[in-house]
């Protein structure tokens, strides 16, 4: 039989099983590569993205406790014991992708723009430390506004549309962790030098570094030129102000163009307590013991007093382990040391040869330290 104004195509058996949905074989293999994934990053040490160092060696501006009462340091503790995180599934495998590919895309239409101050996505990022605390930050991008030499943080996030939604009609805010990660940003970034930058005095824009042939030299060379007249002869150079403000610009996976922005100006005290948290969790590290303020004997104890249906406890990496090292701690009587942690017996599950002194000492020399200089 012909088509029916071509839109019943002939089929062959083995297509008409697939059009009814009676086998697939595409996704199964995709299934596998996630999951082989998932087995193989479980399995290595997480270094982050862009990083010359390992990420569980500090604290990171990402999950910055600022003034949150119920920011945890156990659960920072067991990151900087290298404890492996619980494995991921595919669905959070791809959102994850997703936004880092989206984010990424726009960061380098900032650049080529010349409105992007800090690297574009495939050099390492920009990393602010404070040593005392072991905080490291990094930023997603730094931009600079034409007729501006004030910089501004850009802290961005791409939700479900749904999400979205919400925002735009105001009765959801920015997630709370973001807001302390982009503060935390600004703060960081407070500190830092002022740049002297060359910009095109016509545009506003920052030169670039692009590839252009060397008529001299008969090659081809990295040069820092205008990214909209493509020579250097507009490019002057400019002082540029101290950062801070900054914002967490969140924008729809499924439509980028619906996004909602949330600013925010440096807040001194809001890093003073942060930083003094991090220090006083710095002391636990080095002690070697495991932070706990609570010793009743109860049924549901928390190490805190708090509820562990709260967050940051509800969906925390190492809620398991934690559990069971308050209660080796309420049997003990006295805080647990960080090597009696049940967290060991998880991390050697998932990579045979963790090892907790390795870690530790891996932590110390990122700050120039040794276990003989540790802190008292």
């Amino acid at each position: 039989m012909d088509d029916f104004n071509g839109f019943i195509p002939r089929l062959t058996r083995g297509e008409f099983y697939n059009r009814m949905g009676l086998f697939r074989e595409v996704d199964e293999l995709i299934d596998d590569a996630y999951e082989f994934d998932i087995k193989l990053s479980a399995a290595q040490e997480d270094w982050g993205h862009g990083r010359d160092h390992p990420w569980h060696v500090s604290f990171h501006g990402s999950s910055f406790p600022g003034d949150y009462e119920r920011a945890c340091p156990r659960a920072a503790l067991y990151k900087l014991m290298n404890i492996p995180r619980y494995a991921v599934n595919r669905r959070v495998m791809h959102a994850g992708e997703v936004g880092k590919a989206m984010e990424e895309a726009l960061v380098v239409k900032l650049w080529r723009a010349g409105r992007l101050l800090s690297p574009p996505p495939w050099e390492s990022q920009w990393e602010f430390e404070n040593e005392d605390a072991w905080l490291v930050s990094t930023t997603d991008a730094v931009v600079l506004k034409p007729g501006s030499r004030r910089p501004l943080v850009a802290e961005i996030k791409f939700r479900y549309d749904k999400e979205i939604h919400e925002m735009l009609r105001l009765y959801r805010g920015p997630h709370e962790d973001h807001v302390r990660q982009v503060r935390c940003q600004i703060g960081m970034a407070h500190e830092a030098e002022p740049m002297t930058v060359r910009r095109c005095f016509n545009t506003g824009r920052l030169a670039i570094r692009m590839p252009v042939f060397n008529q001299r030299e008969e090659k081809e060379e990295q040069q820092e030129v205008c990214p909209q007249h493509g020579g250097q002869e507009c490019l002057h150079e400019e002082q540029l102000l101290g950062i801070d403000r900054g914002y967490i610009y969140y924008a729809s996976r499924d439509d980028a163009t619906r996004n909602r922005e949330y600013y925010f100006e440096h807040d001194p005290g809001f890093m003073r307590k942060g930083i003094e948290k991090l220090e006083l969790w710095r002391k636990f590290f080095d002690k070697g013991v495991l932070p706990q303020t609570n010793f009743e004997a109860k049924r549901f104890a928390h190490p805190f007093g708090w509820k562990w249906t709260y967050d940051p406890c509800q969906y925390c990496d190492f809620g398991q382990e934690c559990r069971a090292d308050t209660k080796k701690a309420i049997e003990k009587g006295e805080m647990l040391l960080l090597e009696e942690s049940e967290a060991i017996e998880a991390a050697t599950q998932v990579r045979p040869d963790y090892d907790y002194e390795v870690a530790r000492n891996k932590v110390l020399a990122r700050w120039g330290l040794t276990p003989r200089q540790t802190a008292v």
